[in-house]
């Protein structure tokens, strides 16, 4: 007779730490502390202005600190930055380095707690979580900007999205649902990629734009958007990416360690043994042969389009790193890429005619690291708990079946 009673008390529990947390919320937001708005200098830049030039600095920071709530420890300590008018400036780092809060932090999202941080002109920024509203698609890119034909279609063709369109039911004007609900991931990103550089803004901030496509779309935004010959190459690009086989053409390449500046400069000229970056490619370059070789072994004869990363990149590093490492970086890239290459191919043939596609990943086994990281940010002590917990209920319902079957096998007996 408990049992109906308990198990309704089980599902109450969830909706009231729900109500809990609907409450909790609003609240938060509403007495959360206040951006400061003086905390970074703009100022308007005119770049057809007589006076203007490629060595005008839209970007800097100068021994920053920054904090997300100013109860909490510092993300970013003593970081100095430049970004020119004209440059790429790539923005390197393992994950939790800093890199995406170095980006809040430009634009005014976080606390700053110490230095100067100041910027000329406008912005226009790609975040990794694409945000895309319920409209047209046309709508999503334009933004409420004036529609320009010839320029839209450069955007687009550059962001290698006119293919896309051509699949969906009417093309830019298809509505789009909430989130994006029908659109990929990597479209997603494209949509949002296209609407920042429509926005013809003086400075782009990027985090991360190359991550959610594939190896041929990557290469193609990069070359027709990003790199030096790009749409955006008269712009101040901010560049967020662990994509290594891009990074000779930046201007200017600085590594986040920890919330801190690990290494800055040329690419050619941070490729010293002892530096950060150096550390950071080659393990990128391990990372790449244990995906190749879980993926099964690849031809040395066999071509890639993408093949050509590798072999920029070997270029780039053979005289920092000696023949035998700059076939390691070089070859490592283009297995990746020829992996990718072939999903790309893959998922190309299996879409056709969809008006949304799958998403394609590669999938391994999950080291126990991951597992031992979880269990430590849990505590050991409340996951032993949980344990406990979970195997007193597992023993609780066998245990009661053992129970019945008992009690009935007893009054057989007596009967």
């Amino acid at each position: 007779m408990l049992k109906m009673p308990l198990l309704l008390c089980t599902n109450i529990i969830p909706g009231i730490v729900d109500a809990k947390e609907s409450c909790r919320r609003p609240h938060v937001f509403l007495t959360a502390e206040e951006i400061d708005v003086t905390a970074i200098g703009h100022a308007p830049y005119d770049r057809d202005s007589p006076t203007a030039s490629t060595s005008d600095v839209l970007v800097s920071v100068n021994s920053g600190t920054f904090k997300w709530l100013s109860s909490y420890e510092p993300v970013l300590q003593d970081i100095s930055i430049q970004c020119k008018r004209d440059d790429l400036v790539a923005v390197i780092g393992r994950v939790g380095a800093g890199k995406s809060s170095l980006v809040s932090a430009i634009l005014g999202d976080m606390l700053k707690f110490s230095g100067t941080v100041s910027a000329c002109g406008t912005y226009a920024m790609v975040p990794q979580q694409a945000w895309i509203m319920n409209a047209t698609l046309r709508n999503n890119i334009l933004f409420g900007s004036r529609f320009d034909q010839e320029f839209y279609d450069r955007v687009v063709s550059a962001c290698a999205l006119g293919p896309d369109m051509e699949m969906l039911p009417a093309g830019d004007q298809t509505e789009i649902g909430e989130k994006g609900i029908n659109l990929s991931g990597g479209q997603k990103a494209r949509v949002s990629l296209v609407r920042a550089i429509y926005a013809r803004a003086d400075t782009y901030l990027l985090d991360d734009p190359l991550a959610a496509v594939d190896a041929h779309v990557s290469k193609h935004i990069f070359t027709q958007v990003l790199g030096p010959q790009g749409l955006l190459k008269t712009r101040a690009r901010i560049l967020v990416t662990n994509a290594v086989q891009y990074l000779s053409s930046a201007d200017n390449t600085v590594m986040l360690h920890d919330g801190k500046v690990a290494g800055h400069g040329p690419f050619a000229e941070c490729m010293d043994r002892t530096s950060h970056i150096y550390e950071f490619i080659h393990k990128f370059v391990e990372k790449c042969q244990g995906s190749s070789g879980s993926s099964g072994h690849t031809s040395d004869t066999e071509l890639s389009e993408d093949g050509a990363s590798g072999k920029s990149m070997h270029r780039l590093v053979k005289p920092s790193l000696g023949q035998a490492d700059a076939e390691e970086v070089g070859g490592a890239l283009a297995r990746r890429n020829r992996y990718a290459s072939r999903m790309a191919l893959a998922h190309q043939a299996d879409g056709a005619g969809r008006t949304t596609t799958d998403e394609i990943s590669q999938q391994e086994k999950v080291d126990w690291e991951a597992y031992r990281t979880f269990i430590r940010a849990c505590g050991t002590r409340n996951v032993a708990v949980y344990m406990i917990a979970l195997l007193t209920t597992s023993v609780g319902g066998v245990g009661a079946n053992l129970w019945l079957k008992y009690w009935a096998s007893s009054n057989k007996q007596v009967d």
